[in-house]
């Protein structure tokens, strides 16, 4: 369960990585329209709150995710 648990949570980090690479108009215009859908899917599933985590510990994104 722990390893499990662990690999999910890697999956995910790596996962919101990728957005933390892209260019912040598009990454804006993703979230923008995305943000409702996160949120409920974060509501049914509590581990995905490491993506918006990932977002806001980022110096380069955690301004314009706060802003969506």
């Amino acid at each position: 369960q722990t390893v499990k648990m662990r690999e999910e949570k890697e999956i995910l980090e790596h996962f919101a990585g990728v957005f933390t690479m892209m260019n912040l108009t598009t990454f804006k215009e993703i979230f923008s329209h995305m943000i409702e859908y996160l949120v409920e899917r974060i509501h049914n599933n509590y581990a995905l709150q490491i993506i918006p985590n990932t977002f806001l510990a980022n110096p380069n994104t955690s301004a314009t995710f706060a802003t969506v």
